[in-house]
């Protein structure tokens, strides 16, 4: 299938990215910025696919049972599409004095992205690092 034609009907089943915590560190302190052992903190975390620019790619999360945060989604070519991303809403994360970003993992072996964009700004003010994960294995990202 050429994925460049733009009537195509690829469609790739992709992403289970499970976040069992993330936080931030300092040696040796160290915080948390997300916790999902209550279910309430889904209400700080909201899904944007392409269909903002008119793709029909289907991604979104839960709060698992085991109080992990899952993402999962469908990427498809149609309509020049081709991602599917979750996000936490705005926030002060409070890294001053920390030099590291820790985030605990399971995946299906498929390197996924962790984007940090600074307060009221666009992609222009932004940082981003790959999460190289490994098939059906929790394992702690760090990223400075």
């Amino acid at each position: 299938m050429n994925p460049s034609t733009s009537h195509t009907a690829w469609m790739v089943t992709i992403l289970v990215l499970v976040f069992g915590s993330i936080g931030i560190a300092a040696e040796p302190a160290s915080k948390p910025v997300s916790d999902f052992s209550d279910a309430a903190a889904a209400k700080n975390w909201l899904s944007v696919n392409d269909n903002v620019m008119g793709g029909v790619s289907e991604g979104g999360f839960r709060i698992t049972d085991d109080k992990t945060l899952e993402f999962s989604g469908k990427i498809s070519l149609d309509n020049q599409g081709g991602f599917a991303s979750i996000r936490t809403q705005s926030a002060d994360l409070g890294l001053d004095g920390f030099d590291t970003i820790a985030l605990r993992v399971k995946g299906d072996g498929r390197t996924y992205y962790l984007d940090l964009r600074a307060a009221k700004t666009f992609a222009a003010a932004s940082y981003r690092a790959p999460l190289k994960t490994q098939k059906d294995t929790w394992q702690e990202v760090r990223v400075p």
